[in-house]
């Protein structure tokens, strides 16, 4: 007999022998029972039909794998898998799609021919076959008639789910027109297979994505600007998701926009703009996620109104930069659970590809708009730009070299830069070119297009991304080289001679006194006399024109290498290379008065004018001897105005010793006032007629611990250079107004005037006349009890003549002093607002002379006086030394006078003692 185990699918052909088996007896241990001959069959029976549906479910498994494991596309994947298990498992109808409460959507179909694009079966009761996520039967019951679908009545049905967590998920499902005989195991293979069915068709979903993606990634790079390529991004993402309807917002400072869409028509403008806290998919979007619902009850609230109830699955993608969200790529699809796994990984990707174009938009936007400032700059600017090769060739030009040179970039592109620098420039420009970046600039000339020649400053830079190659930038100089040859000149001339001014001066005194030659080096100070006399009768262009004139004679007085400066106002000073001795000096000094004696034409007026000079001599010891120098020179000057002007004084140890004490005094008089080393004299003012003391002048004395007293003349125009002045002013006033109140109280001098002289430094104060009404009210004084006298040298600024007349309507008197001295004595009369006229001591010093001299200043004595009185003006004359001076002021009527014949400056006491004897004064002659 053959042995049935040779082959476990053949039919047994006898019965077999039996072999004893086990059973259990009651109480729990075994016997050996021997089997009976139909136990046996029967079980060679099962063993053959489980070795059958083992062979079976593996064969048919492995055809399964086979078929799936081919790849190709979804669509192909899906309908070779399906027709392979109709065969593998006889059934009549087999559909792969997602099931749900309502039946199947079909995506692949065996057995429907052209009509199962959309199959939903209609089987009675299957409700919960088709919800469970477990596979199960349907059968058709007994009795009735069986559904019909494509054709087929259908008595069974087996629906076999994947286990993915979404109730609608995919499934196969087999239909029999007859009863499957389908076990436990076979279900658990179709699980298996369908399980391994999705995952190799995402698998190709996936590659077909990505396949897609590959070629349509050009696409979104191809866009430049926003909004074109966040349409096509929309168009691409219905094409690798496809979904139904697709669009791209837009995220702006918390604000959403509907920018792009493809098939989502946006009805509803109350939908966008919208806040981002608004949108169910923001949270997911913030975090970097994708936010996917793969079944709406509702359409959702992303939708326009017409397309609400459509929509069952939803899926939103951020598109970040720099890890923020801003855009959200949204895709909507009729088909609950159309967004698995694979088109959401494929969306995720697209969304980079997004955010990566979108930076790059922003790019390209920013660049484009840069190069459009720069088109606009390039064609703005002034400056002359180009890209030159280090050889010299041009690559490129800026418009501006047409306006600018007449050559435009055509002309210029591959000529020779360096053929339009200047030859005597262009070594230079050259060697800056090949120094590049070390040398950053170099001005030269560039020829014009009519062969003129402009002066420009190049800046030099290495070419960016092309070390070979430079940039270029040049500037138009020539105005600013033409402005800084005038800075130049102004920084060390005189504008208003064009001589050389104190700065030159002292930098060619050190350059000679350094220089090689052994000879000494000359300075000579020319001061002039009386030019202010001039400038106050004439005007200050006169003054302006004589001062012209006055460096022309002076010039011409000059050896060849010889320095004529201006240091300001009417001094000047010449440098004298090689001057041997003082009698160069003195020889050169004398030529300079000599031309200078001559009268000069202003104004159709010949005026004449008298100099002082000055010399000293240098040793070429180096430049700190330059100060020294210059201050010998300045002090012989002063030298020659003390010896009596008109004349030429050089420099000796006297001179250099009385230079450093007014040195010395301007430094200290500044500190003279705390130092208690100043008083206040006061000099009688008497009526002619019968000696009585009418008023007082306030004169300031200074007695210095080292050099004994020092005269008003020498140290008041130090008070005004240093500003002292004024506190000390203050302190005059303030001492005069406290004594002439105490006069006034004595009996019979309740009229009682005190004079103060006044500096023009002071009124140019603008507190100094509240100052002096403040201190004659403090005192209880009338303001017509102080008067203040002012000089003919006053300057008659627009702030002093309002200040005087401040003083003037305050009440205060104002006293003219010395005049006649001046040329401008009558413009005086005619702007101040004096109301007493004081005739200078020079005139009252020749009266009753009996020579010329007397004869000239009793008529000058007797003009001033008449016009006083034509003019309402008080008189009063000073320096009054002599009886015979009296007697002729008196004869001519004037009646008041002051002077050394009847006292000098005394104190306060010796004027409070004398009104308490009377007030009289007795000649001192």
């Amino acid at each position: 007999m053959a042995d049935p185990l040779a082959d476990p699918l053949a039919e047994p052909t006898a019965e077999p022998t039996a072999a004893p088996r086990l059973r259990w007896r009651a109480g729990g241990s075994p016997a050996l029972v021997e089997p009976g001959t139909g136990e046996l069959w029967a079980m060679l029976a099962q063993a053959q039909s489980a070795a059958q549906d083992a062979y079976r479910h593996s064969a048919g498994l492995v055809r399964m794998l086979d078929v799936i494991g081919r790849g190709g596309s979804p669509e192909e994947l899906a309908a070779r898998a399906v027709e392979a298990l109709s065969e593998t498992f006889s059934a009549d109808l087999v559909l792969w799609g997602r099931t749900g409460p309502d039946g199947m959507d079909v995506v692949a179909a065996c057995g429907f021919g052209d009509q199962h694009a959309v199959v939903l079966p209609e089987l009675p009761g299957a409700a919960d076959l088709f919800t469970s996520r477990s596979p199960g039967t349907w059968s058709a019951p007994d009795g009735d008639v069986p559904p019909v679908v494509a054709g087929v009545a259908v008595e069974q049905a087996v629906h076999v789910p994947v286990a993915t967590g979404d109730p609608a998920g995919p499934a196969l499902l087999l239909l029999y027109s007859g009863r499957a005989d389908l076990g436990s195991a076979d279900l658990l293979m179709l699980r298996a297979v369908a399980q391994r069915l999705r995952s190799s068709l995402e698998d190709a979903a996936r590659r077909r994505t990505v396949e897609r993606l590959a070629a349509t990634g050009s696409r979104l790079a191809r866009h430049l600007t926003r909004q074109p390529l966040l349409e096509e991004a929309a168009r691409i993402l219905a094409t690798i998701s496809g979904a139904r309807w697709t669009s791209a917002v837009t995220v702006e400072d918390g604000i959403a926009t509907m920018t792009a869409q493809a098939d989502w028509v946006v009805d509803d403008p109350a939908l966008w703009p919208r806040p981002v806290s608004q949108l169910q998919a923001w949270p997911a979007a913030c975090r970097g996620e994708p936010h996917v619902i793969h079944d709406m009850a509702t359409g959702p609230d992303v939708l326009p109104e017409h397309l609400r109830g459509e929509g069952r699955a939803l899926l939103c993608i951020p598109v970040l930069v720099d890890g923020e969200p801003v855009a959200l790529l949204y895709a909507v699809d009729p088909r609950p659970g159309a967004f698995t796994s694979a088109p959401v990984d494929a969306a995720c990707l697209l969304a980079g590809y997004v955010g990566a174009a979108l930076v790059n938009a922003r790019l390209y936007s920013a660049l484009a708009e840069s190069e459009s400032r720069l088109r606009v700059l390039t064609d703005a600017i002034s400056d002359l730009v180009a890209v030159v090769e280090r050889a010299g060739t041009v690559r490129w030009a800026s418009p501006s070299y047409a306006r600018g040179l007449g050559a435009g970039p055509s002309e210029l592109v591959g000529t020779d830069w360096l053929d339009r620098v200047h030859p005597d420039d262009r070594a230079a420009v050259r060697e800056a070119l090949a120094a590049c970046p070390e040398v950053s600039g170099v001005e030269h000339r560039l020829r014009r297009g009519d062969d003129a020649w402009a002066w420009v400053e190049t800046r030099l830079a290495v070419a960016p991304g092309d070390a070979t190659s430079t940039v270029l930038s040049s500037r138009f100089v020539g105005e600013r080289r033409r402005l800084e040859d005038e800075l130049r000149a102004q920084a060390t001339h005189d504008p208003l001679t064009g001589l050389a001014n104190r700065a030159l001066v002292r930098q060619e005194l050190a350059d000679r006194l350094a220089g090689p030659r052994t000879g000494p080096v000359g300075v000579l100070f020319c001061d002039l006399d009386e030019f202010k006399a001039v400038n106050d009768r004439l005007g200050h262009e006169a003054g302006d024109d004589l001062l012209c004139q006055v460096a022309d004679r002076l010039r011409e007085c000059l050896r060849p290498g010889d320095l004529l400066a201006r240091l300001g106002g009417d001094e000047f000073v010449v440098v004298l290379d090689d001057a041997a001795d003082r009698t160069v000096l003195a020889t050169v000094g004398e030529r300079m008065l000599s031309a200078l004696r001559r009268p000069f034409s202003l104004d159709d007026e010949l005026v004449r004018i008298g100099a002082s000079v000055g010399g000293a001599l240098g040793d070429r010891s180096g430049a700190a001897a330059v100060s020294d120098l210059l201050r010998d020179a300045d002090a012989a000057m002063y030298e020659a105005k003390r010896a009596g002007r008109g004349r030429v004084q050089v420099f000796d140890a006297a001179a250099a010793q009385r230079s450093v004490q007014r040195l010395s005094l301007r430094q200290e008089v500044q500190g003279a006032l705390a130092r208690d080393e100043l008083r206040v004299v006061f000099q009688p003012m008497v009526a002619l007629a019968n000696g009585r003391l009418e008023g007082v002048e306030a004169l300031l004395r200074w007695r210095h611990p080292g050099f004994g007293d020092i005269s008003p003349e020498v140290f008041v125009p130090l008070a005004e250079e240093t500003g002292a002045i004024g506190p000390i002013g203050d302190w005059v006033v303030e001492e005069t107004c406290r004594e002439l109140a105490r006069w006034r109280d004595v009996p019979d001098a309740d009229q009682m005037r005190a004079s103060v002289n006044l500096s023009a430094v002071q009124l140019e104060d603008p507190s100094f006349v509240d100052r002096v009404l403040a201190t004659v009210q403090r005192y209880g004084l009338p303001a017509g009890a102080l008067r203040l006298e002012v000089t003919e040298s006053l300057e008659k600024t627009a702030g002093q003549l309002t200040e005087l007349h401040r003083l003037r309507a305050a009440g205060v008197g104002l006293v003219l002093d010395d005049f006649g001295v001046s040329y401008s004595n009558l413009a005086h009369l005619r702007d101040l607002p004096v109301d007493t006229l004081k005739i200078d001591r020079s005139f009252v010093a020749g009266l009753g002379a009996g020579d010329d001299d007397a004869r000239l200043s009793t008529g000058i004595v007797r003009a001033v006086l008449a016009l006083s009185e034509a003019a309402g003006l008080a008189v009063i004359a000073e320096g009054v030394e002599t009886e015979r001076q009296r007697d002729a002021l008196l004869r001519l009527g004037c009646r008041t006078a002051q002077g050394w014949l009847f006292s000098p400056g005394v104190d306060a006491g010796s004027i409070t003692a004398l009104l308490v004897d009377g007030g009289v004064l007795a000649t001192t002659g």
